[in-house]
């Protein structure tokens, strides 16, 4: 390093003239630096809280998504509960209605059997009549004939 280079005889000449002009560059050149220390400081601390404030953010999203998740898990779990409730309501309404089908079937059955058996009844009615009607004539026919042997055997007589 040339201590008679042009820069450094430039810088004597105008510390021997002025030196107050030296100690004010001097000065100048510390508070640059501090201002560059604050300044590289600042820059530090700026990026130290915007990492801060940014791994924060993602934190209350996280936060807010598990919020969310839990909502959502929770209708999801009311609507499965409400669906469950639709279709045992629903498998009771069928089987109701398979009943009440049921029922009506039966009902015509034994509405059918009891007619037959009514109809049978009536025709078992109708020929028992029938059989004691004849059996009434039967005897009828054997009075009259006892009657007429009884008139032939004793004929002033009669029936005694």
């Amino acid at each position: 390093h040339d201590v008679f280079g042009a820069d450094n005889i430039s810088r004597y000449i105008e510390f021997t003239e002025n030196p107050q002009v030296w100690v004010n560059k001097e000065k100048a050149q510390e508070q640059l630096k501090k201002l560059k220390t604050k300044q590289n400081t600042a820059w530090y601390e700026f990026q130290e809280s915007l990492h801060k404030a940014r791994e924060q953010h993602v934190a209350e999203l996280r936060e807010m998504q598990t919020k969310e998740e839990e909502v959502l898990v929770s209708e999801l779990t009311k609507c499965l509960e409400d669906d469950k409730r639709q279709l045992i309501y629903l498998h009771k309404a069928h089987l109701n209605a398979e009943l009440q089908k049921m029922k009506k079937r039966y009902e015509a059955l034994i509405n059918d059997v009891q007619e037959f058996y009514n109809s049978e009844n009536s025709k078992l009615n109708e020929l028992n009549l029938r059989y004691d009607e004849t059996e009434r004539v039967q005897v009828e026919q054997q009075v009259a004939e006892a009657e007429y042997h009884i008139k032939n055997i004793f004929p002033d007589k009669g029936l005694l």
